[in-house]
């Protein structure tokens, strides 16, 4: 990396950790955001991180939102077809990973989890929160 892009990495890096520091102190729970550089026809994984590395790899977990361009094989969620909005967790220390569809319900503009849909993956989660 030239020097310039380096600077930029260590200077996300010490935001990144001076943040996370703050939130595990003031025992809160936190999010940190990023932009992604996901290669076309791809699903995106945990290095997809845009500027530097150090946020994912510093993270306890990583979800990402993403519409796919084409059809995608999932072994969480089975076959997704173009366009439908998910999300891709693709790194959790203590929990379970891999692709959620998404629901959008117009009329109230939010996502909702159809009745049975991904009961199996939600098995247990109710007793570690």
């Amino acid at each position: 990396l030239d020097a310039k892009k380096q600077d930029r990495r260590l200077e996300l890096a010490e935001i990144a950790r001076l943040l996370r520091t703050a939130i595990k102190e003031s025992k809160i729970t936190g999010c940190l955001f990023t932009q992604l550089t996901i290669p076309e026809g791809e699903m995106p994984g945990k290095y997809a991180v845009r500027d530097s590395k150090d946020v994912a790899n510093g993270a306890e977990v990583i979800v990402m939102g993403w519409t796919p361009q084409e059809n995608v094989e999932s072994s969480s969620a089975g076959m997704i077809e173009a366009g439908t909005r998910c999300m891709r967790v693709a790194k959790s220390k203590s929990g379970t990973k891999g692709v959620v569809r998404l629901h959008w319900d117009e009329h109230s503009a939010c996502f909702r989890r159809p009745p049975g849909e991904y009961d199996e993956m939600m098995e247990g989660f109710e007793e570690t929160i």
